[in-house]
């Protein structure tokens, strides 16, 4: 199901149980939502239950896990362009939006994507100092 976008029919089911109050229905559609690629549709539904759930930490880390399956490549000393994709995405995310919660979701994680793209240009550094040519 990776690689795969939301069609009408999960779309439905899964607004459907992220409008439920339910908070064990909203943790459950995150974690399906897992399986299925960054898109208009996507942000949408992490817009609401972001929101609806009241940023609970279940719902987050399971938004948050959508962005840590996806292949990282890149090359030596330049960021990952999935990572410079990711914070543009959350960027874009948290100007259109008016929820406190997915708001600080956004900032929370654009800060921890930074920290991950200042760690990969470290160790790219430390390599290349290693290496004798």
């Amino acid at each position: 199901m990776i690689g795969d976008t939301i069609n009408d029919a999960m779309r439905k089911l899964f607004e459907e149980w992220i409008n439920s109050k339910d908070i064990e229905l909203m943790r459950d559609a995150a974690y399906l939502m897992r399986g299925f690629d960054t898109d208009t549709v996507f942000y949408s539904l992490a817009e609401r239950v972001l929101t609806n759930s009241k940023g609970d930490e279940q719902v987050q880390g399971n938004i948050m896990a959508v962005f840590y399956s996806k292949v990282y490549s890149r090359s030596i000393g330049e960021p990952t362009p999935l990572l410079v994709q990711r914070i543009k995405e959350l960027k874009s995310l948290q100007d259109k939006t008016q929820s406190r919660y997915v708001i600080q979701f956004a900032e929370d994680f654009i800060k921890v994507t930074k920290q991950d793209i200042e760690a990969q240009l470290q160790e790219d550094e430390e390599f290349l100092e290693g290496e004798e040519w």
